[in-house]
């Protein structure tokens, strides 16, 4: 499940600039340079998809959804695939499928 921010980031187009009389709250983040290691708890934010549907909008509200970061070898387990540049994760209030 993935949840909106309580106050979200008024909508603008980049193109047009700052919108007269309207305030925005925004802040850069740096990339991270490494990836998160097994067991860490993390927080993702964006406005993408928000169903698996090809057709899917995109959410007009910022969500964000904390997760838990899993050791590599239980993605193997999983048979999630072994790709170099991605990590294995899971919503945190779910169990893992080896607890089950």
């Amino acid at each position: 499940v993935v949840e909106a921010f309580a106050d979200p980031l008024t909508w603008f187009k980049s193109e047009q600039g700052p919108i007269s009389g309207k305030t925005y709250d925004v802040a850069k983040i740096d990339l991270a340079k490494e990836f998160p290691g097994a067991c860490a708890m993390c927080s993702f934010a964006g406005w993408g998809k928000v169903s698996f549907a090809r057709t899917g909008k995109c959410s007009d509200d910022l969500k964000y959804v904390y997760i838990s970061i899993h050791d590599k070898n239980d993605c193997e387990r999983e048979y999630c695939g072994d790709y170099d540049n991605v990590f294995c994760a899971q919503h945190f209030p779910r169990i893992a499928s080896i607890e089950r």
